[in-house]
C-alpha cells in the first residue's frame, strides 16, 4: 500500500513532509458532507475498511470517497492511515462495468517516485462489499471495505446475519489473536427463526501456530475491529464465518458410516494447491484429471497421514479466490493439544469423528472463529449464539 507507505520508518521523516497531512482535515470535512444512504448496488459514495500490503504485511485503516464522473467512470479518492499516525490521500480514476452481478472496475494512477510510481487497481463492488488489489513496482496488496453503518439503506430491517440460513454452527474462540489454543462448541437450531441450542460440551482445539487473522468468508472483516489479516504462509487460522462444504479422509466413504457431507477419499493424486500463481490456487484437485499442472507447490493430502485421516473443508477465500489470501484451510485431527497448525483448526481424533458425522449439508453448517473479545462485540450485530462463559467474561 503506497510502497507499504514508503517501506516503514526509513521514510518517516520524508513522509511527514510529503504525505499530504494538510489534506487530512479537508478529506474529513468532505467525508462528513458525503454521509447519506448509499444507492443499492452502486459504487458511488463512502467506503471504509482496511488496506494490507502482501509485500511487507503492513496494514491499517482506509477510507474512500467515490464519485461518478460519467457513465461507467468514477473518481476514487482514497485516504489511508499508516501505523495509526501518517496519512496519505490520492485520487484514482476508475472504469467500471457490471459483470456477473457485480461492478467490476480497474484503473491506475501515478503516485510519484516516493510512493512507488504507477499503481494499478483492479477489483469489484457488490452490495456493501468492496474489494480491490493494487500493485506497483515495489509493492502489492489488497483493499477490503464496506459501507459505513450510517450509509446503509434504511430498510427498517436489521442487517442480515452471516449465519442466516445456517442451522448448524461450530464456534471456536481463543483468548487473543496470537493464542494457538481455543475452545470449540457445537450449536444447532430447528430453523432460521428458532433459538440456538448447544450440542455436547465445549472441547479443546488448536488453531494456527501464530494464532488467528481475519479471513474471507460469509462476512467482511469488521472495519471497527482490530486484528491482523489472514494471508498465505502466515501460520494463522482465518477468523470470521465460513461455510463447511465437504469432508475428506483416507478411508473410502463406505468405511466411514454416518458421513452426510460430500466426501473425498484421499489418494496419492489428491492435492491442495497453495501456489499463488496457479489457476487452481486454494483448490483440492485430482492431479490425474486436472490437466497439465500449473503449480509448483501443493499439499499431497494423503501423505499428511493421521491428521488428514478425517477432515472437513472450510470455505475460506473461495469467492473469489484471491491469490495470497490463504489456502487449504480445513478442520482435521490434531498432532497434539499444544501443537499449532499451519492455518487449520484441529482437535482430538474422537472429537473429529463425532463432528464429521454430526454435520448435515441440509443444515448449511458454518464455522464461526475469532478471539473471545471480538465475539462478544459482534454477537449482537451478527446474531451469534450466546456462549455463557464468554458473556461472563471468562
Amino acid at each position: 500500500m503506497v510502497q507499504s507507505l514508503v517501506r516503514a520508518a526509513a521514510g518517516a521523516l520524508l513522509l511527514a513532509a510529503s504525505l499530504l497531512l494538510a489534506g487530512c482535515s479537508t478529506f474529513d470535512h468532505d467525508w462528513h458532507l458525503a454521509a447519506h444512504p448509499a444507492v443499492a448496488g452502486g459504487l458511488a459514495g463512502r467506503w471504509q475498511g482496511t488496506w494490507q500490503s502482501d509485500d511487507s504485511g503492513h496494514n491499517d485503516r482506509l477510507r474512500c470517497l467515490m464519485t461518478q464522473t460519467a457513465e461507467g467512470q468514477y473518481s476514487a479518492r482514497f485516504h489511508a492511515i499508516y501505523r495509526g499516525t501518517f496519512t496519505f490521500s490520492y485520487t484514482v480514476p476508475l472504469r467500471a462495468e457490471e459483470t456477473a452481478g457485480r461492478l467490476a472496475f480497474r484503473g491506475e494512477a501515478d503516485l510519484g517516485w516516493l510512493a512507488g510510481g504507477i499503481y494499478h487497481y483492479e477489483g469489484w463492488a457488490e452490495g456493501t462489499n468492496f474489494f480491490s488489489t493494487y500493485r506497483c513496482k515495489y509493492d502489492h496488496g489488497t483493499f477490503r471495505m464496506g459501507r459505513p453503518t450510517e450509509d446503509l439503506p434504511a430498510t427498517g430491517a436489521p442487517p442480515m446475519s452471516p449465519l442466516a440460513g445456517a442451522n448448524q454452527a461450530l464456534l471456536v474462540t481463543t483468548t487473543d489473536w496470537t493464542n494457538r489454543n481455543g475452545t470449540f462448541q457445537r450449536f444447532e437450531r430447528a430453523n432460521s427463526t428458532a433459538d440456538w441450542q448447544t450440542v455436547g460440551q465445549p472441547v479443546a482445539v488448536v488453531v494456527g501456530r501464530n494464532g488467528l487473522g481475519w479471513g474471507s468468508g460469509l462476512a467482511p472483516a469488521p472495519v471497527a475491529h482490530a486484528g491482523p489479516r489472514k494471508r498465505e504462509g502466515d501460520g494463522k487460522s482465518p477468523a470470521g464465518v465460513f461455510r463447511l462444504s465437504s469432508a475428506f479422509g483416507l478411508a473410502t466413504k463406505d468405511q466411514v458410516p454416518g458421513i452426510r457431507l460430500p466426501y473425498q477419499t484421499l489418494t496419492s493424486a489428491i492435492e491442495c494447491v497453495d501456489d499463488v500463481k496457479s489457476t487452481h490456487y486454494n483448490s483440492v484437485v485430482d492431479s490425474t484429471t486436472a490437466g497439465p499442472p500449473d503449480w509448483q507447490s501443493s499439499e499431497k493430502m494423503a501423505a499428511i497421514g493421521e491428521p488428514y485421516r478425517l477432515g472437513v473443508v472450510v470455505d475460506h477465500n473461495t469467492d473469489p479466490r484471491v491469490p495470497g489470501g490463504g489456502s487449504c484451510i480445513f478442520l482435521h485431527i490434531w498432532q497434539g493439544p499444544q501443537i499449532g497448525t499451519s492455518g487449520c483448526t484441529a482437535m482430538a481424533p474422537g472429537e473429529m469423528e463425532s463432528l464429521v458425522t454430526w454435520l448435515d449439508p441440509a443444515a448449511h453448517p458454518v464455522l464461526v472463529q475469532m478471539p473471545a473479545a471480538d465475539y462478544r462485540r459482534l454477537r449482537s450485530d451478527w446474531h451469534l449464539p450466546m456462549l455463557p462463559w464468554l458473556e461472563a467474561g471468562r
